[in-house]
């Protein structure tokens, strides 16, 4: 189903990325970089990641790395509050442990692989609207979603990312 859904996006680009083609062919490759508030596996976080921006006209294929940190669950350890002092507790024993035992925080890999087009440039401006689409993976799953873009400016974007079990907004800048 997943790979249905993935063709069905890979040929509406193919459409629209004809015609930003017809417009404009001039090669150009950049350094990108993501920071994004995300949510996928039911966890939410922030996602830190770098890619390379392949362009083609209007046309942009951006492969990225990075890590999604955010809380993980642990359900040995718990942080309890009384008269202003926090403890971790360790909910097996009953005892009071280093408060290190009560960090959850963890990074897990991820690598994406987005497709899209630059739809509407606003006139004599570098800024515009990118739509388009890609994939997340991680150690769990392989998530389609689609993306839209409004470029601030020729390397500065606010960008947001939705699929079915995946979401994600941030800035992305490409040098």
């Amino acid at each position: 189903m997943k790979a249905i859904a993935i063709l069905a996006m890979l040929s509406s680009l193919t459409c629209a990325a004809t015609a930003a083609l017809a417009e404009e062919n001039k090669f150009d490759g950049k350094i990108a970089i993501e920071a994004n508030v995300a949510n996928t596996d039911e966890h939410t976080g922030g996602e830190l990641g770098i890619g390379y921006r392949l362009s083609y006209g209007r046309v942009h294929l951006t492969p990225y790395v990075g890590a999604f940190i955010h809380g993980k669950d642990n359900d040995r350890y718990s942080e309890e509050t009384s008269k202003g002092s926090t403890t971790c507790r360790d909910n097996e024993t009953g005892r009071n442990v280093s408060t290190s035992k009560c960090d959850f925080t963890t990074a897990d890999a991820y690598g994406k692989l987005e497709a899209t087009v630059t739809a509407y440039k606003f006139s004599n401006s570098p800024s515009g609207i990118d739509i388009g689409g890609g994939v997340r993976f991680d150690k769990n799953s392989a998530d389609p979603y689609a993306a839209l873009g409004v470029n601030a400016t020729s390397s500065i974007a606010v960008r947001a990312n939705i699929g079915k079990d995946y979401w994600a907004a941030g800035l992305h800048c490409a040098f």
